[in-house]
């Protein structure tokens, strides 16, 4: 039979995948479907029938204890658990469970096939969602060991959580999520009287790091809602809207919200711990008398390009006193403690673009690669076999989606993705490659753009296009083989989000990048010749397996441009040295970094970044170290502590800022016993010699 009509399927006549909103907050919600072949489990096969009058619970934890991910070896693959349209009733949580296992499981992707037309409904007054003391969940993510922290590749797309009328306790999402995972194109509305309810989504133990994406909140007492220290959650295109106690609860995380929208009387921040710090960039705030912020105690808080309105104050202080004022109005750009690393006050302001998403459409052309010879879990090289379905669909007319049956492929041989193919989606499919050298090359001509989606990566991913390419949902484990890089003759635009961990990335000539919610956790950055926007970054202990402690820097070099912005760099447990290296290197290049992360008392002395940055322009060098930085401790000799690089900016900057006014006001924090600050955060040690080793 001709590989054409075995290969390609259409909307018309299957499950289509992908159609997510326009990269626009709030945009008309689009409909995803998938290829029938492609793993996915459908709540309709477990009796679910999403009426709005049947109790579907049963039928649903049904489909989602099927799934059996985390008990099996690929527990960071989720499985795609798939709503078609309708109203799902239930009465109970719904979760990943299996028998024998007393906790809910993580490796599960909850998909809708419309956030406007999927909604899971909570019964009105349902048993055991009473009470606003003890908040209980419509949805409930999992974790490998019950920990937060194991809650790795968990995702929830493209539906409604509703938790119904009388529901005083109810919440919508309970949210587990490590290494990576993401809150995708989701509604969450309270049904009860006055918008009562718990949280519209809670984050409660160590995690880290996620990314929430578009992402509406109506009502309950918090709209988002974080608890614990560790590590940091990544947040764009966040509207929430009548929350009765604050918009957002932080208790000691670092959050970063970008492209924030609140409406009503409740603050937009409450942060309870000196460990919270918070980032707000792209806010639309309107409040209705009463503050805007409630610090309990002094926390790290930064807001660039605000507008603050209807507020009777910018900030309500509690126990310790929140020893700074909020400015209202149009806010540029603010932090509440520290002065600036560099004689410039204000970060670079690269311009920002969105990441392009393909919206597929009754039209859309696919391609399995199975059909042409690939082979999942055999442990076989497909290569051959995947290059034959991306050249066949780069032949196709149209809008063509070549995509991976979920499971396991090997790609022992370089592949190529040329014009004609819009997206290639691997159904979050693991590829290896066993010899540690194969490469997975995108090769687009000048406005073409291709989205690379999906997928659980042991090999190189290489954008060496003029056209656009578009990385996202991209996994890793520790192998040096997770590389996702430019070529030396690529020059179109990059975009790359939710990626991690052990996210290996390099910029190698000059073109512009966009990165979002990446956790290199134990892997390096460089930045040769680029200009890169880098928003949500998570790194932690640099201990390699080779039990050494060398630092994978931020590396910006030949001229690159990076603007680092909330990037989270945590220690953990790790005492590392001067000599392990800095966490930024500039040589010849501009960087505007702001950062935070967690202080500890590690295994054989403090756990923290001894050496933070170093400069080099013309060979002279210049450095900061960790007592040029701010440290907020909860009591003396507490752990953990937070530190915070507010703002650190060195190099060529694009305009002659340093006649510019700040926005806010920076007064330096008064003497409270709930905070140390250590060093003013301004000067910089200069060394003469470029080639010193600090001291």
């Amino acid at each position: 039979m001709p590989f054409f009509q075995t290969s390609i399927r259409s909307a018309a006549v299957l499950m289509l995948l992908t159609a997510f909103a326009p990269s626009t907050a709030f945009a008309q919600a689009s409909s995803i479907f998938f290829p029938d072949d492609a793993g996915v489990i459908n709540v309709h096969d477990f009796g679910a029938v999403g009426d709005g009058i049947t109790d579907d619970t049963a039928a649903i934890n049904a489909a989602l204890s099927a799934f059996n991910g985390s008990t099996s070896p690929s527990n960071v693959r989720p499985w795609t658990i798939y709503f078609p349209e309708g109203e799902y009733l239930v009465s109970d949580t719904i979760a990943p469970t299996v028998p024998g296992i007393d906790h809910p499981l993580n490796g599960v992707r909850l998909v809708g096939q419309n956030r406007d037309t999927t909604t899971i409904r909570l019964m009105d007054n349902a048993s055991g969602f009473d009470d606003a003391r003890d908040p209980k969940f419509v949805v409930r993510t999992g974790s490998r060991f019950g920990q937060g922290n194991s809650g790795y590749s968990n995702y929830v797309q493209n539906l409604t959580v509703h938790t119904g009328a009388g529901n005083v306790g109810a919440g919508g999402i309970h949210y587990d999520v490590a290494n990576i995972g993401a809150i995708q194109d989701v509604r969450i509305t309270s049904g009860s009287a006055n918008g009562s309810g718990s949280y519209g989504l809670g984050i409660f133990s160590t995690s880290g790091q996620g990314y929430v994406k578009r992402v509406e909140i109506e009502g309950f007492n918090h709209g988002v809602h974080v608890e614990n220290t560790v590590n940091n959650i990544v947040f764009e295109d966040i509207e929430l809207t009548n929350q009765r106690d604050a918009a957002i609860f932080n208790q000691g995380k670092i959050l970063s919200f970008k492209g924030l929208t609140t409406r009503g009387s409740a603050p937009i921040l409450e942060t309870q711990r000196a460990l919270a710090a918070t980032y707000l960039l792209d806010v639309k705030a309107h409040g209705s008398g009463g503050a805007a912020f409630d610090m309990q105690v002094p926390s790290y808080l930064y807001m660039r390009d605000a507008s603050i309105t209807g507020y009777g104050n910018g900030v309500d202080v509690g126990q310790g006193g929140a020893n700074f004022e909020v400015p209202l109005g149009q806010v540029d750009e603010w932090w509440s403690h520290g002065e600036p690393a560099s004689p410039w006050n204000q970060s670079l302001r690269l311009p920002v673009k969105d990441a392009p998403e393909f919206h597929p459409h009754e039209n859309t052309v696919w391609v399995s690669v199975q059909d042409f010879g690939a082979t999942a879990d055999d442990g076989t090289n497909d290569a051959t076999a995947i290059q034959d379905a991306l050249d066949f669909a780069a032949r196709q007319e149209g809008d063509v989606v070549v995509y991976f049956p979920f499971g396991s492929y090997t790609i022992n041989d370089d592949v190529v993705v040329r014009d004609g193919v819009r997206m290639v989606d691997f159904m979050h499919s693991e590829i290896d490659s066993d010899n540690g050298r194969a490469r997975f090359f995108i090769r687009q001509s000048e406005g073409e753009v291709a989205n690379i989606e999906n997928v659980r990566n042991n090999m190189r991913i290489v954008h060496g296009s003029d056209g656009t390419v578009a990385i996202r949902n991209i996994s890793s484990d520790n192998s040096s083989n997770s590389e996702i890089r430019t070529s030396s003759s690529a020059t179109g635009d990059f975009f790359v989000e939710n990626a991690g961990p052990h996210a290996e990335i390099s910029i190698n000539n000059d073109l512009d990048a966009w990165l979002r919610a990446i956790n290199r956790e134990k892997s390096p950055f460089t930045n040769d010749g680029g200009t890169v926007w880098f928003y949500g970054d998570n790194i932690e202990t640099m201990i390699r397996v080779n039990g050494s402690t060398r630092i994978q820097p931020i590396l910006t070099e030949n001229g690159g441009v990076t603007e680092y912005i909330a990037g989270t760099l945590d220690p953990l447990d790790a005492v590392h040295t001067l000599a392990d290296g800095p966490l930024f290197i500039t040589v010849d290049a501009t960087l505007s970094a702001i950062a935070a992360g967690q202080v500890r008392d590690g295994d054989g002395g403090d756990a923290y970044w001894p050496y933070i940055a170093r400069y080099i322009v013309d060979g002279e060098q210049y450095d900061l170290f960790d007592e040029d930085t701010l440290r907020f401790i909860e009591s003396p000799g507490q752990w953990p502590q937070r530190w915070v690089l507010p703002l650190y900016t060195v190099g060529d900057f694009p305009s002659p800022i340093a006649d510019m006014a700040h926005s806010g006001v920076l007064p330096e924090p008064t003497s409270l016993a709930t905070l140390v600050l250590t060093g003013q955060l301004f000067l910089m040690r200069r060394r003469r010699n470029a080639g010193s080793s600090p001291t």
